[in-house]
């Protein structure tokens, strides 16, 4: 669902800024979740190396979409979205011919 939540939200009129965030809100939502299930068996040194990259990406991540034009943003969510659409596609239709 999330994977979607970002164009969805910027075809309706939400700001690109906004979107991004309200999206982020339903990641951190469904990984707690997650992370809750399944508390006893998780690779607690792994996860302490992910959360640390993701500090430090979120960190910069929030420093240039401050500083990014709302048009860009909108540019870069299309150019990633089109990523994932190739991406699929490729993963998927040689499958089903």
């Amino acid at each position: 669902m999330e994977g979607v939540t970002v164009p969805a939200l910027v075809m309706v009129g939400v700001g690109a800024h906004v979107a991004v965030g309200t999206s982020l809100v339903l990641v951190f939502i469904n990984s707690a979740v997650a992370t809750g299930a399944n508390v006893a068996w998780l690779p607690w040194v792994g996860i302490l190396w992910m959360a640390g990259a993701a500090m430090v990406g979120t960190t910069f991540g929030a420093w240039l979409a401050h500083r990014a034009p709302e048009v860009e943003l909108r540019r870069v969510i299309a150019a990633c979205m089109a990523l994932v659409v190739g991406g699929i596609l490729l993963t998927t239709v040689p499958s089903l011919l």
